[in-house]
Formats: C-alpha cells, structure tokens, sequence
C-alpha cells in the first residue's frame, strides 16, 4: 500500500499546531464468498442458529432459504483465514497506537465468536502487551473498508475512548447511494434510531411501541427495551454518477460524504436508507435485505435498487478520513485513504 505523510501548521483552537497527514490509496475488497467456498465450509464455524436452519433447509420457503443462505455466506466469510501480507495496511504505528486501512469483508473485531480479524492481525505483528479485546477503541461493520485506529496500551484506549465518547474525533465517511440525490450540501439528518424489534439486531428509525417486542427472542429482549437514541449525520453530495449494467442501461447513483456526529449501530446506513436512498450493496437495509429502516420506498426506487443489486457490487461505504489528537503527544493527526469504488 503506497502511503504518504505531510506535516503543516494549521489553526488549531487558538494556536497554530504541526498537523501530520498521513494518506494511502484504496485496499482492495476481500474476495467473495464462492459456491466452492460454501462446499467446503467446515459446519463447526456454523452459529447455532445457522446449524439448527440447515439441518431442516428442505422445509423452509425460498425466502427463508435465501437469508439462509445469506447468513451461511456472511459467517464463512468471517470465518476465513487472514494473511497480514495481504490484508494488513499499516498508516502509522508507535508505542501506543496503530492505524490501519480495513479492506472491506473482513471483520475489524473478534467478535464473541473470536473470528479472525484486522485486530488480531495488528496483535499477531505487533505484539503489544494488552489482549485484543483491550485494542478495540472503535469498530466498523465487516463490509465498511477504511480507516480504523487501534490501542496498543491500557492508557491509550482510555484516552482515546474519552476523545470518542466527548466528540474529539472526526470521522468522515464516502458511499455511493442508489439514485440520484438533489444537489444539495448540507443535508441534515437528525432522527433517533432504536433496534428493529421484528429484526434484530438490526437498527430503525425509532417508532411507537407496541407489543411486537413480544416476539422477540430472548436474547435481545435487553436491547430491543433500551429507550430510542437521538442520532446525528451530515450529508454532502458530491457527484452524481453513473453505473453501466450488462444489459445496456446506465444506472444513477450518488457520491456522497457523511459526516456522524453521533455513533450509534449502521447509523449511516439507517440514515440514508431513511433519506430513500440506501447505500449500494448494503444487505440489510437495501434490497431484498432483512432490516427495515422504517421508511417506505416508491417502487420505482425498489425497481432501480434491484437492477444495481445485479451488478454485485460489495457495499460501497468507506471510512475515508479519521483525525484525533495523539493520545500521549497530543499532536493533531489526520489519516485519510482513498475509496476502493
């Protein structure tokens, strides 16, 4: 990965402070799951969930099969083997952080499950002396590429979970949207987002209550009672784009940049699924995927999401720049890489 850094003085609160920038190119996605992948996938990586369902596959409906079959392909995937030579971008690293570029489809964290992860690749070169779970400063969804920074003290994690939690840190995000949006800057999405209590865990624009919860399996049942939590992102447009599909049509999407001030679960991808236009390759809250953001779509949006679906594209989110202070120097930092789409 080509990887360049600059230092300028630049304003910062009242003084002028060196901001070092450190800038990479765009990783490449991990490859996608096969038929001959989901052949030879060992059971034992199987959730119980997933296990359970496939022993009695005959009997479900095509629906039921293809979200099967959805969840199998997602838990082989994030059950795959790591090569750091391949899958570890290293922007920066010193005694007490280590900042990486995340390529999309693998996961940034073990998880309960203890996947392979980018996290326990930083753990395996660098070996610091915490554990990996003492790493983890903040996450991004397995399909979500970009920037990502990883403790590699007790003291680092603590001061850098304190920048998150008091909003000291910026995070910019780039993503195609599916559709043409208005050429407009600034677009302010202020919602609260709750989790879905007919799909979880995944999230939705926060609703009235009703006794849907009752369905719910227990596992969740802590989660779907927490009260809705107020939710922040600024939308800017940058381009409008389009996509060639095989058979002839040029299809319209959106270049975006999001800027969360809050960081509540698939935030962005709830937002502008709520704005009616989900992001490309999204899942869960685009077509055909479980989660509902709670808003309805016009069936000429359904209409062009599945055309876009046919191109196979993974989803187009990319965390595109993080900046914070340096936990220990206090430096101003700034790392940034360029979108894979």
């Amino acid at each position: 990965m080509n990887r360049t850094v600059t230092v300028q003085l630049v304003p910062w609160i009242s003084n002028l402070l060196p901001l070092q920038t450190y800038s990479a190119d765009s990783v490449p996605p991990v490859r996608a799951i096969t038929d001959l992948d989901l052949m030879n996938m060992n059971s034992d990586y199987l959730s119980h969930s997933a296990a359970q369902r496939l022993d009695v596959y005959s009997s479900l409906s095509s629906e039921e099969q293809r979200k099967l079959q959805m969840k199998i392909a997602a838990e082989t995937r994030a059950s795959r083997k790591l090569d750091p030579s391949q899958h570890l971008h290293i922007l920066y690293f010193d005694d007490h952080i280590c900042v990486a570029s995340k390529p999309s489809g693998i996961l940034s964290v073990p998880g309960p499950r203890r996947n392979p992860s980018l996290a326990g690749l930083v753990h395996e070169v660098l070996s610091p002396s915490i554990d990996i779970d003492k790493m983890v400063v903040h996450r991004l969804d397995m399909d979500t590429s970009g920037i990502i920074v990883y403790a590699l003290t007790e003291a680092a994690l603590r001061i850098l979970h304190d920048a998150f939690r008091n909003r000291q840190v910026k995070k910019v995000y780039q993503a195609l949207l599916c559709g043409h949006v208005p050429m407009v800057s600034g677009i302010e999405v202020d919602i609260a987002l709750e989790r879905d209590p007919l799909h979880p865990p995944f999230m939705r624009v926060a609703q009235s209550r009703s006794s849907s919860s009752s369905v719910v399996h227990p596992a969740f049942h802590k989660f779907i009672d927490q009260a809705p939590k107020p939710s922040f992102t600024l939308v800017d447009v940058r381009s409008h784009e389009y996509l060639q599909h095989p058979g002839g049509r040029r299809l319209p999407v959106t270049r975006v940049e999001l800027t969360p001030f809050t960081g509540r679960t698939h935030q962005l991808r709830v937002h502008t699924a709520a704005l009616g236009y989900p992001i490309l390759g999204d899942d869960i809250y685009g077509y055909l995927g479980e989660g509902d953001c709670g808003i309805p779509r016009s069936a000429d949006a359904v209409h062009l999401e599945a055309q876009l679906h046919e191109l196979g594209m993974p989803l187009c989110l990319h965390a595109e720049q993080l900046s914070f202070f340096h936990p220990f120097t206090g430096a101003p930092m700034l790392f940034q890489a360029k979108a894979p789409f």
